[in-house]
């Protein structure tokens, strides 16, 4: 969506009437985050560019917030087969 759209209030609420799509937003902003927008992915950019391997605590970390991230879609699953579960009679 452009910064400046016009119609932003009605999409605002358009969304407001979409808990699941907001939370599927929200949720994959928290992974998009993680992955992406940490020290470590811009470390690791520097890294590969001069071919230097990555040093044992970058792989800690990288492996830490894959856990995580992991966990937030995990999350997401156990919630959307609940509900499911609860709207099957």
């Amino acid at each position: 969506m452009p910064f400046d759209a016009p119609d932003i209030a009605a999409v605002i609420a358009d969304l407001e009437t979409q808990p699941e799509r907001v939370a599927a937003i929200r949720r994959n902003n928290v992974i998009h985050a993680l992955l992406k927008h940490d020290w470590l992915h811009r470390l690791q950019v520097v890294y590969n560019t001069f071919d230097l391997p990555p040093s044992l605590a970058m792989e800690e970390r990288s492996q830490k917030i894959s856990v995580l991230a992991d966990q937030v879609r995990q999350q997401a699953s156990d919630v959307r087969h609940y509900l499911i579960s609860e709207a099957t009679p």
